[in-house]
Protein backbone atom coordinates (compact mmCIF):
# COMPACT_ATOMS: atom_id res chain seq x y z
CA UNK A 1 0.00 0.00 0.00
CA UNK A 2 3.17 1.85 1.05
CA UNK A 3 5.53 1.41 -1.22
CA UNK A 4 4.44 2.45 -4.74
CA UNK A 5 3.81 5.85 -2.86
CA UNK A 6 7.40 6.06 -1.13
CA UNK A 7 9.61 4.82 -3.94
CA UNK A 8 7.65 8.03 -5.86
CA UNK A 9 8.81 10.65 -3.44
CA UNK A 10 12.61 8.84 -3.17
CA UNK A 11 13.07 8.68 -6.96
CA UNK A 12 11.68 12.61 -7.40
CA UNK A 13 13.59 13.96 -4.05
CA UNK A 14 15.83 11.08 -3.24
CA UNK A 15 17.68 10.09 -6.11
CA UNK A 16 21.38 8.88 -4.67
CA UNK A 17 19.25 6.87 -2.04
CA UNK A 18 17.56 4.73 -5.25
CA UNK A 19 20.66 4.25 -6.54
CA UNK A 20 22.43 3.04 -3.15
CA UNK A 21 19.27 0.56 -2.53
CA UNK A 22 19.26 -0.52 -5.94
CA UNK A 23 23.18 -1.44 -5.72
CA UNK A 24 22.05 -3.36 -2.34
CA UNK A 25 19.51 -5.22 -3.97
CA UNK A 26 20.04 -9.40 -3.62
CA UNK A 27 22.82 -8.73 -0.69
CA UNK A 28 21.88 -11.13 2.06
CA UNK A 29 19.43 -10.10 4.64
CA UNK A 30 16.73 -11.57 6.80
CA UNK A 31 17.70 -10.88 9.67
CA UNK A 32 14.70 -7.99 9.95
CA UNK A 33 11.33 -8.78 10.12
CA UNK A 34 7.61 -7.03 10.88
CA UNK A 35 4.82 -7.97 13.21
CA UNK A 36 1.67 -6.06 14.67
CA UNK A 37 2.22 -4.40 17.96
CA UNK A 38 -1.22 -4.76 20.35
CA UNK A 39 -2.28 -1.70 19.12
CA UNK A 40 -2.39 -3.03 15.64
CA UNK A 41 1.21 -1.03 13.99
CA UNK A 42 3.96 -2.29 12.36
CA UNK A 43 6.57 -2.80 14.87
CA UNK A 44 10.26 -3.95 14.04
CA UNK A 45 12.38 -6.68 15.30
CA UNK A 46 15.83 -8.38 14.74
CA UNK A 47 15.98 -12.31 15.29
CA UNK A 48 19.73 -12.94 16.15
CA UNK A 49 21.54 -16.30 15.28
CA UNK A 50 20.47 -17.76 18.96
CA UNK A 51 17.13 -17.35 17.92
CA UNK A 52 16.58 -14.33 20.44
CA UNK A 53 14.36 -11.42 19.50
CA UNK A 54 15.11 -7.91 20.17
CA UNK A 55 12.14 -5.08 19.28
CA UNK A 56 13.23 -1.85 17.69
CA UNK A 57 10.06 -0.27 19.00
CA UNK A 58 7.17 -0.85 21.12
CA UNK A 59 5.51 -3.75 21.16
CA UNK A 60 2.51 -2.16 22.64
CA UNK A 61 2.29 1.28 20.58
CA UNK A 62 5.22 2.51 18.88
CA UNK A 63 3.11 5.31 17.73
CA UNK A 64 2.92 6.74 21.60
CA UNK A 65 6.26 6.17 22.05
CA UNK A 66 7.38 7.79 19.48
CA UNK A 67 5.68 10.71 20.27
CA UNK A 68 7.03 10.94 23.49
CA UNK A 69 10.38 11.22 22.46
CA UNK A 70 9.18 13.71 19.75
CA UNK A 71 8.40 16.21 22.55
CA UNK A 72 11.57 15.62 24.22
CA UNK A 73 13.46 16.50 20.69
CA UNK A 74 11.74 19.42 19.98
CA UNK A 75 12.64 21.52 23.02
CA UNK A 76 16.34 20.06 22.13
CA UNK A 77 16.53 21.61 18.60
CA UNK A 78 15.20 25.16 18.84
CA UNK A 79 17.94 26.95 17.47
CA UNK A 80 20.01 24.48 16.18
CA UNK A 81 20.57 24.11 11.92
CA UNK A 82 19.77 19.92 12.32
CA UNK A 83 18.22 16.99 13.74
CA UNK A 84 20.21 13.87 12.57
CA UNK A 85 18.85 10.41 12.68
CA UNK A 86 21.47 7.48 13.51
CA UNK A 87 19.40 5.06 12.57
CA UNK A 88 15.30 5.68 12.12
CA UNK A 89 13.36 1.84 12.61
CA UNK A 90 10.22 1.84 10.47
CA UNK A 91 10.69 5.56 10.96
CA UNK A 92 8.03 6.35 13.80
CA UNK A 93 10.79 9.06 15.50
CA UNK A 94 11.54 11.08 12.29
CA UNK A 95 7.79 10.97 11.12
CA UNK A 96 6.65 12.57 14.83
CA UNK A 97 9.38 14.91 15.19
CA UNK A 98 9.13 16.49 11.65
CA UNK A 99 6.05 18.90 12.65
CA UNK A 100 8.07 20.38 14.67
CA UNK A 101 10.76 21.72 12.57
CA UNK A 102 11.12 24.88 10.46
CA UNK A 103 11.50 24.54 6.74
CA UNK A 104 15.11 25.71 7.10
CA UNK A 105 16.23 22.91 9.43
CA UNK A 106 17.59 20.28 7.99
CA UNK A 107 16.53 16.85 9.09
CA UNK A 108 18.91 13.94 8.46
CA UNK A 109 18.63 10.20 8.67
CA UNK A 110 21.45 7.77 8.48
CA UNK A 111 20.00 4.56 8.14
CA UNK A 112 23.19 1.54 8.13
CA UNK A 113 20.68 -1.21 7.54
CA UNK A 114 19.52 -1.67 3.34
CA UNK A 115 16.67 -4.08 4.54
CA UNK A 116 15.36 -2.24 7.35
CA UNK A 117 14.67 0.78 4.91
CA UNK A 118 12.95 -1.30 2.71
CA UNK A 119 10.49 -2.62 5.00
CA UNK A 120 9.75 0.81 6.41
CA UNK A 121 9.17 1.74 3.20
CA UNK A 122 6.50 -1.40 2.44
CA UNK A 123 4.96 -0.27 5.73
CA UNK A 124 5.04 3.06 6.82
CA UNK A 125 3.82 6.14 4.93
CA UNK A 126 7.33 8.03 5.08
CA UNK A 127 6.15 10.69 2.35
CA UNK A 128 5.96 13.48 5.81
CA UNK A 129 9.51 13.38 5.79
CA UNK A 130 10.68 12.15 2.32
CA UNK A 131 8.77 14.95 0.46
CA UNK A 132 9.67 17.48 2.92
CA UNK A 133 12.50 20.15 1.43
CA UNK A 134 15.86 19.49 3.66
CA UNK A 135 15.50 15.96 4.29
CA UNK A 136 18.14 14.07 3.41
CA UNK A 137 18.53 10.07 3.51
CA UNK A 138 21.76 8.19 3.65
CA UNK A 139 21.29 4.39 3.45
CA UNK A 140 23.94 1.51 3.83
CA UNK A 141 27.72 2.65 2.75
CA UNK A 142 26.39 5.89 1.70
CA UNK A 143 26.72 6.68 5.27
CA UNK A 144 30.22 7.71 4.68
CA UNK A 145 29.23 10.05 2.52
CA UNK A 146 26.99 11.81 4.71
CA UNK A 147 30.14 12.48 7.15
CA UNK A 148 31.97 13.91 4.43
CA UNK A 149 29.22 16.04 3.64
CA UNK A 150 29.55 17.56 7.15
CA UNK A 151 32.76 17.97 7.70
CA UNK A 152 32.46 20.92 5.39
CA UNK A 153 30.37 23.19 7.83
CA UNK A 154 31.60 24.71 10.17
CA UNK A 155 30.26 25.60 13.60
CA UNK A 156 27.95 23.02 13.13
CA UNK A 157 24.80 23.49 15.59
CA UNK A 158 22.99 20.38 15.18
CA UNK A 159 21.33 17.73 17.16
CA UNK A 160 21.77 13.93 16.96
CA UNK A 161 19.48 11.32 18.49
CA UNK A 162 21.17 7.58 18.31
CA UNK A 163 18.23 5.48 18.49
CA UNK A 164 19.07 2.99 21.77
CA UNK A 165 18.25 0.15 20.26
CA UNK A 166 20.82 0.36 17.37
CA UNK A 167 23.69 1.05 19.61
CA UNK A 168 24.46 -2.59 20.48
CA UNK A 169 23.68 -3.97 16.66
CA UNK A 170 25.42 -1.08 14.77
CA UNK A 171 28.33 -0.22 16.63
CA UNK A 172 29.73 2.40 13.51
CA UNK A 173 26.97 4.25 14.83
CA UNK A 174 28.20 5.35 18.27
CA UNK A 175 31.48 6.21 15.98
CA UNK A 176 29.42 8.59 13.86
CA UNK A 177 28.22 10.24 16.86
CA UNK A 178 31.76 10.60 18.41
CA UNK A 179 32.88 12.47 14.98
CA UNK A 180 29.70 14.73 15.54
CA UNK A 181 30.87 15.37 18.64
CA UNK A 182 33.80 16.66 17.35
CA UNK A 183 32.69 18.46 14.09
CA UNK A 184 30.67 20.42 16.66
CA UNK A 185 33.19 21.58 19.18
CA UNK A 186 34.73 24.03 16.95
CA UNK A 187 31.63 26.17 17.72
CA UNK A 188 31.64 25.61 21.38
CA UNK A 189 35.45 25.83 22.01
CA UNK A 190 35.30 28.73 21.05
CA UNK A 191 32.20 29.97 23.03
CA UNK A 192 33.75 28.48 26.03
CA UNK A 193 37.05 29.95 25.71
CA UNK A 194 36.42 32.90 28.62
CA UNK A 195 38.77 33.96 31.36
CA UNK A 196 37.98 31.66 34.34
CA UNK A 197 37.70 32.83 38.08
CA UNK A 198 37.40 36.20 36.85
CA UNK A 199 34.03 36.76 39.09
CA UNK A 200 34.58 37.37 42.91
CA UNK A 201 32.88 35.24 44.12
CA UNK A 202 33.81 32.15 41.38
CA UNK A 203 30.56 31.13 39.18
CA UNK A 204 29.53 27.33 39.99
CA UNK A 205 27.47 25.02 37.88
CA UNK A 206 26.25 21.87 40.14
CA UNK A 207 25.41 18.74 38.93
CA UNK A 208 22.21 17.79 41.07
CA UNK A 209 21.23 14.59 41.75
CA UNK A 210 19.84 14.38 44.96
CA UNK A 211 22.11 13.19 47.33
CA UNK A 212 23.70 14.13 50.49
CA UNK A 213 25.90 17.63 50.30
CA UNK A 214 24.25 19.08 47.32
CA UNK A 215 21.77 21.54 49.17
CA UNK A 216 23.66 22.21 52.27
CA UNK A 217 26.43 23.77 49.24
CA UNK A 218 23.42 25.44 47.60
CA UNK A 219 22.66 27.19 50.70
CA UNK A 220 26.08 27.93 51.63
CA UNK A 221 26.04 29.34 48.05
CA UNK A 222 23.38 31.67 49.16
CA UNK A 223 24.60 33.00 52.07
CA UNK A 224 27.85 33.91 50.25
CA UNK A 225 26.63 35.90 47.36
CA UNK A 226 27.58 32.73 44.73
CA UNK A 227 26.56 33.42 41.16
CA UNK A 228 25.69 29.39 40.39
CA UNK A 229 23.07 27.23 38.98
CA UNK A 230 21.96 23.55 39.19
CA UNK A 231 21.75 21.00 36.75
CA UNK A 232 19.79 17.70 36.80
CA UNK A 233 22.20 14.51 36.07
CA UNK A 234 20.92 11.37 35.81
CA UNK A 235 22.69 8.63 37.87
CA UNK A 236 23.68 5.19 35.64
CA UNK A 237 27.41 5.58 35.56
CA UNK A 238 27.43 5.12 31.90
CA UNK A 239 27.64 8.25 29.08
CA UNK A 240 24.36 10.04 28.64
CA UNK A 241 24.74 12.11 25.24
CA UNK A 242 21.33 13.89 25.74
CA UNK A 243 23.00 15.38 29.26
CA UNK A 244 26.11 16.00 27.92
CA UNK A 245 24.33 17.96 24.81
CA UNK A 246 22.11 20.06 27.98
CA UNK A 247 25.79 20.66 29.84
CA UNK A 248 27.66 22.01 26.98
CA UNK A 249 24.18 24.71 26.64
CA UNK A 250 24.53 25.65 30.12
CA UNK A 251 27.91 26.01 29.60
CA UNK A 252 27.77 28.14 26.80
CA UNK A 253 24.97 29.67 28.20
CA UNK A 254 25.76 30.65 31.96
CA UNK A 255 30.01 30.05 31.41
CA UNK A 256 30.52 29.18 35.16
CA UNK A 257 33.70 29.18 36.55
CA UNK A 258 33.86 25.69 37.43
CA UNK A 259 31.58 22.30 37.67
CA UNK A 260 31.06 20.67 41.20
CA UNK A 261 29.85 17.90 42.02
CA UNK A 262 29.65 15.08 44.88
CA UNK A 263 30.42 11.95 44.59
CA UNK A 264 31.51 12.12 41.17
CA UNK A 265 27.60 11.96 40.44
CA UNK A 266 27.10 12.92 36.85
CA UNK A 267 30.60 11.72 35.89
CA UNK A 268 30.47 8.11 33.96
CA UNK A 269 32.76 5.98 35.03
CA UNK A 270 35.04 5.69 32.34
CA UNK A 271 35.60 9.14 32.36
CA UNK A 272 34.48 10.20 29.03
CA UNK A 273 32.80 13.47 30.65
CA UNK A 274 35.88 14.74 32.85
CA UNK A 275 38.04 14.13 29.29
CA UNK A 276 35.43 16.72 27.98
CA UNK A 277 35.83 19.14 30.29
CA UNK A 278 39.43 19.14 30.06
CA UNK A 279 39.31 19.20 26.58
CA UNK A 280 37.13 22.41 27.37
CA UNK A 281 39.36 23.29 29.71
CA UNK A 282 36.11 23.67 32.66
CA UNK A 283 37.76 23.20 36.03
CA UNK A 284 35.63 20.52 37.87
CA UNK A 285 35.78 19.29 41.52
CA UNK A 286 34.57 15.62 42.69
CA UNK A 287 34.00 16.03 46.02
CA UNK A 288 33.62 13.08 47.39
CA UNK A 289 32.23 12.50 50.89
CA UNK A 290 32.03 8.47 50.87
CA UNK A 291 34.89 5.90 50.60
CA UNK A 292 35.95 6.99 47.11
CA UNK A 293 37.21 3.82 46.20
CA UNK A 294 33.79 1.95 45.36
CA UNK A 295 32.95 4.74 43.53
CA UNK A 296 35.57 4.67 41.22
CA UNK A 297 35.50 1.00 40.73
CA UNK A 298 39.06 1.08 41.35
CA UNK A 299 39.87 3.26 38.10
CA UNK A 300 41.85 5.84 37.65
CA UNK A 301 40.08 7.25 34.19
CA UNK A 302 38.37 10.23 35.82
CA UNK A 303 41.96 11.57 36.55
CA UNK A 304 42.01 14.82 33.94
CA UNK A 305 43.82 17.90 33.76
CA UNK A 306 40.95 20.02 34.75
CA UNK A 307 39.72 17.74 37.59
CA UNK A 308 40.21 18.90 41.30
CA UNK A 309 39.10 15.46 43.54
CA UNK A 310 38.03 16.34 47.18
CA UNK A 311 38.05 13.83 49.88
CA UNK A 312 36.11 13.89 53.41
CA UNK A 313 39.08 11.91 55.01
CA UNK A 314 42.87 12.31 55.18
CA UNK A 315 43.56 8.86 55.13
CA UNK A 316 42.21 8.74 51.10
CA UNK A 317 44.12 10.91 49.75
CA UNK A 318 47.25 9.16 49.14
CA UNK A 319 44.71 6.19 47.28
CA UNK A 320 43.87 8.48 45.45
CA UNK A 321 47.25 9.64 44.06
CA UNK A 322 48.25 6.09 43.69
CA UNK A 323 45.66 5.94 41.30
CA UNK A 324 46.22 8.95 39.07
CA UNK A 325 44.28 11.34 40.63
CA UNK A 326 47.61 13.74 41.28
CA UNK A 327 45.09 16.97 42.47
CA UNK A 328 43.44 15.52 45.68
CA UNK A 329 43.12 17.29 48.41
CA UNK A 330 41.24 17.01 51.77
CA UNK A 331 38.28 19.03 52.75
CA UNK A 332 36.41 18.05 55.80
CA UNK A 333 32.48 17.98 56.46
CA UNK A 334 30.72 21.17 58.11
CA UNK A 335 27.62 22.00 59.17
CA UNK A 336 24.45 23.70 57.78
CA UNK A 337 24.18 26.94 59.74
CA UNK A 338 20.67 27.15 58.72
CA UNK A 339 19.44 24.11 59.76
CA UNK A 340 21.85 23.07 62.74
CA UNK A 341 22.13 25.85 65.83
CA UNK A 342 21.31 26.09 69.30
CA UNK A 343 17.99 26.48 69.97
CA UNK A 344 15.78 29.92 70.62
CA UNK A 345 14.41 28.35 73.79
CA UNK A 346 16.16 25.17 76.10
CA UNK A 347 15.06 22.17 74.44
CA UNK A 348 13.30 19.26 76.25
CA UNK A 349 15.80 16.18 76.67
CA UNK A 350 13.30 13.62 75.99
CA UNK A 351 15.96 10.94 74.93
CA UNK A 352 18.58 10.21 77.46
CA UNK A 353 20.77 8.34 75.11
CA UNK A 354 20.27 8.54 71.23
CA UNK A 355 22.10 7.05 68.06
CA UNK A 356 21.00 7.95 64.44
CA UNK A 357 22.03 5.85 61.87
CA UNK A 358 21.39 2.78 59.53
CA UNK A 359 21.84 -0.58 60.45
CA UNK A 360 23.45 -1.77 57.35
CA UNK A 361 21.34 -4.42 56.44
CA UNK A 362 19.40 -3.12 52.55
CA UNK A 363 23.26 -1.97 51.57
CA UNK A 364 25.09 -5.56 52.89
CA UNK A 365 21.68 -7.23 50.69
CA UNK A 366 22.05 -5.03 47.64
CA UNK A 367 26.15 -5.28 47.65
CA UNK A 368 25.37 -9.07 47.74
CA UNK A 369 23.03 -9.58 45.33
CA UNK A 370 25.68 -7.81 42.77
CA UNK A 371 28.06 -10.30 43.57
CA UNK A 372 25.76 -13.26 43.16
CA UNK A 373 27.87 -13.71 39.80
CA UNK A 374 31.03 -13.44 41.54
CA UNK A 375 31.19 -16.65 43.74
CA UNK A 376 34.98 -16.18 44.00
CA UNK A 377 34.48 -12.64 45.75
CA UNK A 378 31.61 -14.28 47.64
CA UNK A 379 33.86 -16.53 49.68
CA UNK A 380 36.24 -13.77 49.89
CA UNK A 381 33.17 -11.48 51.96
CA UNK A 382 32.27 -15.32 54.05
CA UNK A 383 35.94 -15.35 55.05
CA UNK A 384 36.30 -11.78 56.03
CA UNK A 385 32.76 -10.71 57.45
CA UNK A 386 33.96 -12.36 60.44
CA UNK A 387 36.99 -9.45 60.96
CA UNK A 388 36.76 -7.33 63.89
CA UNK A 389 36.07 -3.63 63.26
CA UNK A 390 39.00 -0.92 62.68
CA UNK A 391 41.42 0.26 60.02
CA UNK A 392 43.33 -3.09 60.29
CA UNK A 393 40.65 -5.19 58.65
CA UNK A 394 40.08 -2.75 55.47
CA UNK A 395 43.54 -3.24 54.45
CA UNK A 396 43.35 -6.45 55.39
CA UNK A 397 40.25 -6.55 52.90
CA UNK A 398 42.14 -4.76 49.94
CA UNK A 399 45.19 -7.07 49.87
CA UNK A 400 42.78 -10.18 49.66
CA UNK A 401 40.38 -8.55 46.83
CA UNK A 402 43.39 -7.45 44.91
CA UNK A 403 44.69 -11.37 45.08
CA UNK A 404 41.30 -11.97 43.37
CA UNK A 405 40.61 -11.88 39.56
CA UNK A 406 37.33 -9.51 39.60
CA UNK A 407 35.88 -6.69 37.35
CA UNK A 408 36.48 -3.21 39.20
CA UNK A 409 32.70 -3.31 39.51
CA UNK A 410 32.66 -6.64 41.12
CA UNK A 411 35.56 -5.60 43.91
CA UNK A 412 34.42 -2.49 44.43
CA UNK A 413 30.45 -4.39 45.33
CA UNK A 414 33.14 -6.49 47.71
CA UNK A 415 34.63 -3.64 49.24
CA UNK A 416 31.15 -1.88 50.14
CA UNK A 417 29.85 -5.44 51.52
CA UNK A 418 32.60 -5.92 54.14
CA UNK A 419 32.99 -2.16 55.33
CA UNK A 420 29.22 -2.57 55.77
CA UNK A 421 29.35 -5.32 57.54
CA UNK A 422 31.83 -4.70 59.69
CA UNK A 423 29.95 -1.42 60.71
CA UNK A 424 26.71 -3.06 61.54
CA UNK A 425 28.89 -5.42 63.80
CA UNK A 426 30.57 -2.62 65.56
CA UNK A 427 27.27 -0.66 65.93
CA UNK A 428 25.78 -3.40 67.69
CA UNK A 429 28.51 -4.06 69.96
CA UNK A 430 29.19 -0.66 71.39
CA UNK A 431 24.89 -0.24 71.30
CA UNK A 432 24.21 -3.80 73.51
CA UNK A 433 27.06 -2.23 75.77
CA UNK A 434 24.46 0.80 76.83
CA UNK A 435 21.70 -1.89 76.74
CA UNK A 436 21.05 -0.40 80.70
CA UNK A 437 20.40 2.64 79.56
CA UNK A 438 17.94 2.43 77.15
CA UNK A 439 19.14 4.30 74.38
CA UNK A 440 16.74 5.54 71.71
CA UNK A 441 17.82 4.30 67.89
CA UNK A 442 17.07 6.28 64.87
CA UNK A 443 17.05 3.88 61.82
CA UNK A 444 15.72 1.24 59.50
CA UNK A 445 13.61 -1.82 60.26
CA UNK A 446 16.83 -4.09 60.65
CA UNK A 447 17.83 -2.48 64.09
CA UNK A 448 14.86 -4.86 65.67
CA UNK A 449 16.15 -8.02 64.43
CA UNK A 450 19.90 -6.75 65.59
CA UNK A 451 18.95 -5.52 69.29
CA UNK A 452 16.94 -6.56 72.47
CA UNK A 453 13.39 -5.13 73.49
CA UNK A 454 15.67 -2.49 76.00
CA UNK A 455 15.92 -0.36 72.93
CA UNK A 456 13.67 1.69 71.24
CA UNK A 457 13.43 1.58 67.66
CA UNK A 458 12.10 4.91 65.86
CA UNK A 459 11.79 5.54 62.77
CA UNK A 460 14.42 7.02 60.23
CA UNK A 461 14.31 11.00 60.33
CA UNK A 462 14.40 13.21 57.63
CA UNK A 463 17.68 14.57 57.82
CA UNK A 464 16.56 18.86 57.32
CA UNK A 465 13.11 18.65 58.84
CA UNK A 466 13.76 16.38 61.98
CA UNK A 467 17.03 15.36 62.74
CA UNK A 468 18.00 18.92 64.57
CA UNK A 469 14.83 18.39 67.15
CA UNK A 470 16.34 14.92 67.75
CA UNK A 471 20.06 15.91 68.67
CA UNK A 472 18.58 18.86 70.76
CA UNK A 473 16.33 16.22 72.61
CA UNK A 474 18.97 13.83 73.44
CA UNK A 475 20.74 14.72 76.55
CA UNK A 476 23.87 11.87 75.08
CA UNK A 477 24.36 11.71 71.24
CA UNK A 478 26.61 8.74 70.47
CA UNK A 479 28.52 8.94 67.74
CA UNK A 480 29.82 4.93 66.36
CA UNK A 481 31.79 5.66 63.07
CA UNK A 482 31.73 4.38 60.09
CA UNK A 483 34.56 1.80 59.74
CA UNK A 484 35.64 3.74 56.73
CA UNK A 485 36.14 7.13 58.84
CA UNK A 486 39.72 6.22 59.20
CA UNK A 487 41.38 9.84 59.94
CA UNK A 488 37.92 12.09 59.86
CA UNK A 489 35.10 13.08 61.80
CA UNK A 490 31.70 12.04 59.94
CA UNK A 491 29.10 14.49 59.22
CA UNK A 492 27.56 14.10 63.12
CA UNK A 493 30.38 15.68 65.10
CA UNK A 494 30.09 19.22 63.20
CA UNK A 495 25.71 18.46 63.14
CA UNK A 496 25.22 17.48 66.88
CA UNK A 497 27.60 20.44 68.22
CA UNK A 498 26.58 22.93 66.06
CA UNK A 499 23.04 22.61 67.96
CA UNK A 500 24.04 23.12 71.24
CA UNK A 501 24.39 18.88 72.09
CA UNK A 502 26.94 16.59 73.52
CA UNK A 503 28.43 14.76 71.33
CA UNK A 504 30.14 11.15 72.87
CA UNK A 505 32.38 9.79 70.06
CA UNK A 506 34.92 7.67 69.32
CA UNK A 507 37.71 8.14 66.13
CA UNK A 508 39.83 10.39 69.62
CA UNK A 509 42.13 11.73 66.81
CA UNK A 510 40.01 12.27 64.08
CA UNK A 511 37.39 14.55 66.42
CA UNK A 512 40.41 16.21 67.83
CA UNK A 513 41.32 17.65 64.66
CA UNK A 514 38.46 20.50 65.19
CA UNK A 515 37.38 20.14 68.62
CA UNK A 516 38.77 19.41 72.59
CA UNK A 517 38.19 16.23 74.16
CA UNK A 518 36.76 16.76 77.59
CA UNK A 519 36.28 20.92 76.57
CA UNK A 520 34.01 20.68 73.53
CA UNK A 521 33.84 17.27 72.73
CA UNK A 522 33.85 13.75 74.63
CA UNK A 523 35.79 10.95 73.15
CA UNK A 524 36.02 6.86 73.85
CA UNK A 525 38.43 4.47 72.89
CA UNK A 526 36.44 1.29 74.53
CA UNK A 527 33.46 -0.05 75.00
CA UNK A 528 34.13 0.17 78.80
CA UNK A 529 35.02 3.59 78.51
CA UNK A 530 31.59 4.12 76.10
CA UNK A 531 29.49 2.71 79.14
CA UNK A 532 31.19 4.60 81.92
CA UNK A 533 31.52 8.30 80.55
CA UNK A 534 27.70 7.68 79.53
CA UNK A 535 26.79 7.41 82.75
CA UNK A 536 29.05 10.11 84.16
CA UNK A 537 27.41 12.88 81.98
CA UNK A 538 23.59 11.53 82.49
CA UNK A 539 24.54 12.15 86.78
CA UNK A 540 26.27 15.64 85.32
CA UNK A 541 24.47 17.83 83.35
CA UNK A 542 26.46 20.88 84.50
CA UNK A 543 29.53 19.83 83.40
CA UNK A 544 27.76 18.65 79.82
CA UNK A 545 26.11 21.92 79.50
CA UNK A 546 29.35 23.41 79.54
CA UNK A 547 30.79 21.49 76.69
CA UNK A 548 27.57 21.71 74.47
CA UNK A 549 28.42 25.82 74.97
CA UNK A 550 31.73 25.50 73.94
CA UNK A 551 31.25 22.88 71.14
CA UNK A 552 28.39 24.92 69.44
CA UNK A 553 30.34 28.28 69.53
CA UNK A 554 33.37 26.44 67.90
CA UNK A 555 31.43 24.69 65.16
CA UNK A 556 29.77 27.57 63.97
CA UNK A 557 32.46 29.77 64.10
CA UNK A 558 34.90 27.55 61.76
CA UNK A 559 33.56 24.76 59.93
CA UNK A 560 29.94 25.90 58.31
CA UNK A 561 29.53 24.90 55.04
CA UNK A 562 30.16 28.82 54.63
CA UNK A 563 33.38 28.11 55.49
CA UNK A 564 34.23 25.02 53.39
CA UNK A 565 33.37 26.52 49.67
CA UNK A 566 35.48 29.87 50.47
CA UNK A 567 38.11 27.52 51.27
CA UNK A 568 37.24 25.22 48.22
CA UNK A 569 37.87 28.90 46.33
CA UNK A 570 40.94 29.19 47.58
CA UNK A 571 42.25 25.97 46.26
CA UNK A 572 40.11 26.26 42.95
CA UNK A 573 42.31 30.08 42.65
CA UNK A 574 45.23 28.10 43.27
CA UNK A 575 45.40 26.09 40.29
CA UNK A 576 43.32 27.75 38.10
CA UNK A 577 43.35 31.26 38.27
CA UNK A 578 46.19 32.87 36.01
Amino acid sequence: MFFDRNIASLEKFHRNTCAELERQTGKAGGRFSVERAKKGAPTLLLTGGDGKRKYFHSGYDPVQEAEKTAKLLTERIKGESSIIFLGMGLGYLPIATAPGLSQDQKLVIIEPSPEVFRLSLRHMDLTPILDRPNTRIFVGPAATEWLDDMRQERNLKTVYHLYPPYASVFPELAVFAERLDLLSGAGIKHALDYPKFANDPPRALVFEGGFFLEKELVTAFDMSNVDYKTIPVRISGKADSGFVKELMTELTRFKPDFVLSVNQIGFDIDGKLARLLSYYKIPFVCWFVDNPSPLLQCSGANAAEYGIYLTWDRSYVPPMKALGFDKTEYLPYATDSTIFHPPDTPAEKKYPVSFVGNSMAGIINTRLRELEKSPDLLRVYEKLKDIPEGPDGTITAAEAIGAVGASHGARASLEAALVSEWTRRKRVKHLMALERFRPHVFGDDGWKKLLTPSFTIHPPVDYRAKLPDVYRASVINLNILNVQSLDSPNQRLFDVSACGSLLLTDGVGSASQFLEPGVSVETYRTRGELRDKTGYYLDNPQKRIKIERSASETILARHTYSHRIHELFNILRKRFQS
